[in-house]
């Protein structure tokens, strides 16, 4: 077993040292951390006699891992080859995960996981109940006054719960970057990690901030100016080429120092090809995202539809954005 502690926080770890070279969250402050390897083990300990059987005291199959994998797991790793292929380097064995189906189609199916169906389901239809609950009391008070007031409750408490599910959909967005940057392939579990309120709040604050900050300029000279010129070109390019990387930065360092601009310039420079081909899929589901604005007058239905359209397509975009992370993380060189 390899023992450890996160230097951030000081929380403790014990890991199997099959792991030892490792990425992993530290589940208390959420740093990565890289599993140590083992070079002060006593190789004593390694030999025993033929007839002698090494003991140990009785612990948890999880022993509180930072991986949180049963030590009876490392006889299954060989078999997790159908899902990814490992490639030796010199500093570390990276691993990289292979996809199931083509890239475009497979980057669109992010979503389709049982916990991404569940946080879908649970964005869209809650703010729908409480509509659905305030119109019928509302509509029924006509008949019998005092359901007024429950009309009216729902109303409120529906107002309530858009806002908490839009900051629990910033939230969820950021935490489908991280998981795609390291290597996740579906939307991830998150019922064991709720956010709170506070800390839904300040994630949605930053991931503001950024957008403000690369595609305010242009939102704002649009209402100035009334009609599109080069002023207007040029602060649409300069929206376009900073704000994912920014976004990325915001997200991975979980901080507004990732807003940089010498750290943007320098990731994008030396990433541009790749980074350049990811806008064009970034600029796309943008596109869609546009679109997906009900038509002035148009039927409700078709507004509903829209609107989980989008929501879908913002997490196939967390994706694109974590899975860039991932791929070229030792062309950016953040040390996140």
């Amino acid at each position: 077993m390899i023992k450890f502690r996160c230097e951030n926080c000081g929380q403790k770890f014990s890991v199997p040292a099959a792991h030892a070279g490792k990425k992993g969250k530290c589940p208390k402050c959420k740093k990565l951390l890289i599993v140590p390897v083992d070079t002060d083990a006593d190789s004593s300990t390694a030999q025993t006699r033929p007839n002698e059987q090494q003991t140990e005291p009785e612990k948890s199959p999880y022993d509180l891992t930072l991986l949180d994998v049963p030590e009876t797991a490392q006889a299954r790793d060989h078999a997790s080859s159908q899902d990814a292929v490992t490639v030796g380097t010199d500093q570390e064995t990276q691993e990289v995960r292979k996809r199931r189906f083509p890239w475009i189609i497979d980057v669109l199916l992010y979503p389709i996981s049982k916990p991404g169906l569940v946080t879908l389901a649970i964005i869209i239809l809650i703010p729908l109940l409480f509509t659905f609950l305030g119109k019928t009391f509302t509509l029924a008070a006509a008949a019998f006054p005092p359901l007024l007031v429950f009309g009216a409750l729902f109303v409120a408490v529906g107002f309530l719960a858009r806002g908490v599910i839009g900051l629990y959909l910033f939230w969820y967005f950021c935490e489908c970057i991280r998981d795609s940057a390291e290597g996740g392939l579906r939307a991830p579990e998150t019922v064991g990690v709720a956010p709170g309120l506070w800390e839904m709040a300040s994630q949605t604050l930053k991931a503001v901030c950024c957008f403000v900050l690369f595609v305010g300029p242009v939102g704002i000279y649009w209402h100035q100016a009334k009609g599109a010129d080069i002023v207007l070109s040029v602060l649409l390019g300069y929206a376009v080429l900073f704000f994912p990387m920014g976004l990325l930065a915001v997200v991975m360092f979980d901080s507004l120092r990732g807003l940089n601009p010498i750290l943007l310039i320098g990731s994008i420079v030396s990433t541009l090809l790749p980074y350049v081909a990811m806008l064009a899929v970034f600029v796309t589901v943008g596109y869609f995202m546009a679109q997906a604005e009900p038509p002035p007058g148009g039927s409700s239905v078709l507004s509903f539809v829209l609107h989980c359209f989008g929501i879908y397509l913002s997490l196939v975009a967390a994706h694109v954005l974590g899975w860039f992370y991932y791929r070229y993380q030792d062309q950016l060189n953040w040390e996140v």
